[in-house]
């Protein structure tokens, strides 16, 4: 006995994945439209803008203009009037000019007159500014002078209450106009007639380590100009300016004159 061949039916699911691609095709090219508007969208929403500016800017440039071309009609036709009021009376227009120049020129003149004016006065003032700038500082020095002086004699009172301060007397048998003193500290040397101290000469230095030769020379020079003839000196010498007494020592006899030599303290006040 012949067998039964068994026949069974199967299910099929390529009508379903046919389907199925078919719906996300459609979905994927509907998603391409949308993002395609979106982009065209917002590149037409960026340049409505700039549109839109760009607008404004000629909105504005045309009513600049149309306030320019207004203004220029005006004067066009300032000058149309004044061209036939020229035309028809040239004269009466060039004395009207006239007149104006000649106004402006007046004013102008005005203004140079009161300004000169205004000149001269500051310059004025100015000058007895300085006038009295100057005199206040003459005054100044005056009155620094006059305070320098009164330490001066309060510090020589003082000396004399402290027994500090000596007169020198012209040696006897010497004639006064021919007996000097000289100071010897560290400003150099300051000659003077012993009973007349209102003129003195003064040999000044910086340094006695230097100059000490060269200050005896000018000292020698100096007394042999001296009129009438210098008999006696007698040197007064302070402790700043002992590194002279060496060249009065030892070089003294080449003065050819008398002298004498005491040293006397720096604070010491010779009276005159």
């Amino acid at each position: 006995m012949r067998g039964r061949r068994q026949t069974q039916l199967g299910i099929s699911l390529f009508a379903f994945q046919d389907i199925i691609m078919s719906v996300t095709g459609v979905l994927i090219l509907i998603i391409l439209l949308l993002v395609l508007e979106l982009v065209n969208q917002v590149a037409t929403d960026h340049l409505q803008e700039q549109y839109q500016a760009i607008a404004v800017e000629l909105k504005t440039e045309i009513a600049s203009l149309k306030g320019e071309l207004k203004l220029l009609n005006q004067e066009l036709n300032t000058d149309n009037e004044a061209v036939e009021q020229a035309i028809k009376n040239p004269k009466s227009l060039l004395d009207e000019h006239l007149r104006s120049e000649r106004e402006q020129i007046d004013q102008l003149e005005s203004r140079v007159s009161s300004l000169e004016k205004l000149s001269e006065e500051l310059s004025a003032e100015s000058e007895l500014q300085q006038e009295n700038r100057e005199l206040l500082d003459q005054r100044e020095v005056e009155i620094a002078e006059l305070q320098l002086m009164k330490d001066q004699l309060v510090e020589k009172l003082e000396k004399l209450k402290a027994q500090k301060a000596v007169k020198y007397k012209v040696p006897k048998g010497i004639n006064p106009t021919q007996a000097w003193l000289c100071e010897v500290d560290g400003s150099g040397l300051s000659l003077s007639l012993l009973d007349n101290f209102e003129k003195d000469i003064l040999i000044p230095i910086t340094s006695w380590d230097t100059e000490a030769d060269i200050t005896f020379i000018a000292l020698k020079n100096q007394l042999s100009a001296i009129n009438p003839r210098v008999r006696y000196v007698l040197f007064l010498v302070r402790p700043s300016g002992r590194d002279f007494n060496d060249h009065l020592v030892v070089q003294g006899e080449e003065l050819s004159i008398e002298f004498g030599i005491e040293y006397i303290p720096e604070d010491h006040v010779i009276l005159r």
